[in-house]
């Protein structure tokens, strides 16, 4: 971060060798005062004072320690001097070499022959001068320890790309990334500068972005748009998107951020070599070990992992927890190109693929806590000879019915399962609700981008075990509209996939778009989803295909097609002895039969769904089945005018959503509880209520959920009194669902109609029921 031209010259009163600092030093400041606190320590315990600082290439390491050092120069006026070790270059210093420059730059006359003379003439040196000493570009390859000033005065700053070993400093610093408010100041032109072109603040964040907040890439893009070369900001960043050309576009003079890279990567043993280029292959962040021992498919899992120690203490990787490891954006893209320059097409697919193969097997071990009607491996149909070669072969058409199979087995879905390369490569830990949401947020963040690769490398098998196995995990988060790309993506392989794995894909699809609110694109894959389970005889998947169906229905305001597809959805659940999935469809018949004003017949459905899960086993969908048909009992209770028991049982539905982390489910049980609060009077409790189911739907981006909320809201400000914010409110459910101006009016006439119902029923709820508490609502107790 900044030119080094090393100058001889005077300190306070001293030798000083320090390179000159050229340009703007941003950031750092936490750092600095680090390294200054560890020095007055030092120095007030009369003792030497050693700083290291390391980190991965290009970030800065050797401009924050000039930087620091220059700060410091105050406190040794004897001497300041700088020393290139250049360990990281071709011709690396010896320590017979450094030693020498060391004593010369102190002006011994006489620089002694021997090694052991010249270590002890510098500690007889430093030990009755204040100096201090950085020492640039270390290497743990060297005894370093020996370059140390000993005295009592003195103070040491070492940079190195790996932590050093061989000594103990008083403070040891790991250098990241600037942060993005730092690296946009340092794309930002200067005040009265007048060279720079004047660049737009998206522009920026878009070339802070692109280099990752990489100093070394910062500066060189700073220079190229400080140079009169033609390029304005926004054609740099047009140019810089292109992941192939982006390293070539960030050189500048004798900066390179490619050259800075190559440094690291051509010190690393060949096995160590190789897994980094087909680590950066891997379109995703995050690298478990067991996926990047997949991908190299040489050795055992024990080596890998020494491997990838050994690659994150070189810093070209970083490790996550977990014995997951991330790349930087711009050492990704170098580990590509070495793997273009130096592996074959075929290694590089046959590396993807293998890799892909066990995300899947580790995503569908998680995803089957989540959703334990997910398929699980019948039989090993993949032999290591296919997975050698890249293949990954399901282990079983899961999910085909034969006429030898039991009808349980027949239940299993129609998307197969993936026989992972060995089994120790691909064993998790995934035993609880939490454990599984962990796992699949941490492993795939981005999941369309695999399921894209796994496009890509004519993998449409694995594109469908992905998505489905990710589904689960992006429901729960409310992220939908990524589920609908991920699933779009995998349906444009058409004819490459099974009528099955078709209609895998489509339901998921359908089950988002449901969620969003688009309920018309919904119903079409549903209903070929469910012909194709009918014919292959998958009641289990036909059952949750019909149930979506029911809901759209219900949605929709189309009650009696709704009861008939519950109906149906129910008798294939029992068919297949799926007593929690058929309980919940019990639950969802019971609403059906709340929404006809038959309240008697819809508690008897929801009571008997729940004495169901009582005796069903306890994983996560039987978890969910309950907090639905409580929260569906709550409604049924509220419209009897029994608003205690409505509270009780919201409450529990309310506990359990947040137990799963369930945004949508959250967001309806505290938007019920500020109907009934706001139906006892309680006006700034229904508000509260209100406002954090609003904030539950937002990430969900649901449609009927944030619709309802902003009505909520709308209605509970106009009983405050608050016209502007009733109005707001309105607007925004209005916009939500598409309405015009006029129903925007509309919307609002309602929420004064409501308000004048709700006053005029008030004495009679309260004479009819005890008051609500806040402590009801947030644990579902009563006094």
């Amino acid at each position: 971060m900044g030119e080094r031209h090393t100058r001889r010259s005077r300190g306070p009163s001293g030798q000083n060798t320090l390179p000159a600092l050229s340009g703007p030093f941003l950031g750092r400041s936490d750092e600095i005062g680090l390294i200054r606190r560890a020095v007055a320590d030092a120095v007030a315990d009369k003792r030497a004072c050693v700083i290291a600082i390391h980190g991965k290439p290009g970030v800065g390491k050797s401009a924050l320690a000039l930087q620091a050092a220059h700060h410091l120069r105050q406190s040794f006026p004897d001497a300041q001097l700088y020393l290139d070790l250049q360990a990281m270059g071709p011709a690396p210093l010896s320590m017979e070499q450094a030693l020498e420059r060391l004593l010369s730059a102190l002006d011994n006359a006489t620089v002694p022959d021997e090694r052991w003379e010249r270590v002890q003439a510098l500690r007889k040196q430093s030990a009755t001068i204040a100096a201090l000493a950085v020492l640039d570009d270390a290497s743990d390859d060297e005894d370093c320890d020996v370059l140390l000033l000993s005295g009592d005065r003195c103070a040491t700053i070492l940079t190195s790309r790996t932590p050093l070993s061989r000594i103990q400093p008083d403070l040891s610093l790991t250098v990241d990334v600037l942060h993005r408010r730092d690296s946009v100041a340092l794309l930002t032109p200067s005040s009265g500068s007048g060279r720079r072109p004047t660049i737009v603040g998206d522009t920026t964040d878009t070339l802070a972005e692109l280099c990752a907040d990489l100093p070394l890439a910062l500066r060189i893009i700073a220079a190229l748009l400080a140079e009169d070369v033609g390029w304005t900001a926004e054609e740099l960043a047009g140019e810089l998107t292109d992941e192939h050309r982006r390293l070539d576009l960030m050189r500048v003079g004798n900066k390179e951020v490619r050259a800075s890279f190559a440094l690291s990567y051509r010190r690393l043993p060949p096995r160590q070599a190789r897994l980094f280029r087909l680590m950066g292959l891997l379109d995703t962040p995050v690298v478990p070990a067991a996926v990047a021992h997949a991908a190299t498919g040489e050795g055992n899992l024990r080596q890998t992992q020494e491997a990838l120690e050994a690659l994150a203490r070189a810093q070209l990787i970083e490790p996550v927890g977990g014995h997951t490891y991330t790349f930087h954006a711009l050492l990704r893209i170098y580990a590509r190109e070495r793997s273009r320059a130096e592996d074959t097409d075929d290694e590089a697919t046959c590396a993807v693929r293998r890799a892909l193969a066990v995300f899947a097997h580790r995503a569908q071990a998680s995803a089957r806590i989540l959703d334990p009607l997910l398929p699980r491996e019948t039989s090993p149909a993949t032999d290591r000879s296919s997975l050698a070669s890249g293949k990954a072969e399901p282990m079983a058409e899961a999910g085909e019915p034969t006429a030898n199979r039991p009808e349980a087995e027949t239940q299993t879905p129609a998307v197969p399962a993936v026989r992972p390369i060995t089994a120790v490569a691909v064993t998790t830990q995934v035993k609880s609700v939490q454990d599984a949401l962990g796992s699949l947020g941490n492993e795939l963040p981005q999941p369309s981008a695999l399921v894209s690769q796994a496009m890509a490398v004519h993998e449409p098998h694995l594109a469908v075990v992905l998505a489905t196995a990710v589904r689960p995990y992006l429901e729960i988060r409310g992220r939908y509209k990524e589920a609908i790309s991920v699933f779009s993506k995998v349906l444009e392989a058409g004819d490459s996939l099974s009528v099955t794995e078709q209609a895998a894909v489509r339901m998921g699809l359908a089950r988002s778009l449901r969620r969003v609110g688009n309920h018309d694109a919904a119903r079409e894959p549903l209903l070929r989803a469910a012909e194709v389970y009918g014919q292959e005889g998958l009641h289990t998947e036909q059952a949750r295909v019909l149930a979506e169906l029911g809901g759209i229905a219900r949605e929709t305001a189309q009650l009696p097609e709704a009861e008939r597809y519950y109906r149906q959805a129910a008798a294939c659940y029992e068919r297949a002895g799926r007593t929690p999935e058929a309980s919940g469809v019990l639950s969802e018949y019971g609403v059906i039969l709340k929404e006809q004003g038959r309240f008697v017949e819809a508690s008897a459905a929801m009571e008997a769904a729940l004495v169901l899960l009582a005796t069903a086993s306890s994983d996560i969908r039987g978890i969910y089945s309950r907090a639905w048909a409580l929260e569906n009992l709550g409604a049924v209770r509220k419209r009897q005018g029994l608003l205690r028991r409505a509270v009780e049982l919201h409450g529990q539905s309310l506990r359990a959503f947040a137990e799963l982390d369930d945004p949508l489910g959250t967001g309806f049980a505290l938007r019920n509880l500020g109907d009934l609060a706001l139906a006892q009077g309680q006006l700034r409790l229904a508000t509260r209520c209100y406002q954090a189911a609003l904030d539950a739907f937002v990430p969900t981006e649901s449609v009927p959920g944030l619709s309802q909320a902003y009505a909520s809201l709308a209605i509970i400000h106009a009983c405050r009194f608050r016209p502007v914010l009733a109005w707001h409110n309105a607007v925004m459910a209005a916009r939500q669902t598409g309405v015009s101006v006029a129903g925007k009016l509309i919307v609002g006439i309602v929420g004064k109609l409501a308000l004048i119902i709700l006053r005029s029923g008030l004495r009679r709820a309260r004479r009819r029921d005890v008051p609500m508490t806040e402590a009801r609502i947030e644990d579902g107790r009563t006094p």
